[in-house]
């Protein structure tokens, strides 16, 4: 039973791999990728990851745990999957202070930058 104020809707959705694939011409390069996608971060990964692979880029996100599960992840494996390749973790505080490089999951942060090193510093 849904609640009188929410409506089922489907959406198209698609991925990261194959968008890349579609364009032309290619690109060059890809930079960086935001993701906001309420607890689907790993799904994104998942679905681009020879464009992480081929491109590195860097890729800012919310991990928010509890919203993986949603989807049949966990925080700590959508974090791992990016670990995994090569990638490095700033944390930015709640506050908004500098960021800082954490090995994971962090108490209290839920916005996070990763990095390849092939990226250079």
């Amino acid at each position: 039973h849904t609640a009188p104020d929410v409506a089922r809707v489907s959406i198209p959705t698609d991925t990261l791999d194959a968008i890349i694939a579609r364009e032309t011409p290619q690109p060059a390069s890809v930079d960086f990728i935001k993701v906001d996608v309420e607890g689907a971060e790993g799904l994104v990964f998942r679905g681009g990851r020879e464009t992480l692979n081929r491109f590195k880029p860097n890729i800012y996100c919310e991990i928010t745990p509890g919203h993986p599960e949603n989807v049949g992840m966990t925080a700590q494996g959508v974090m791992s999957e990016l670990l995994a390749l090569g990638y490095t973790v700033w944390a930015f505080p709640e506050t908004y202070a500098e960021p800082k490089r954490v090995d994971g999951l962090t108490t209290g942060v839920r916005d996070y930058l990763f990095r390849h090193p092939a990226r250079g510093r």
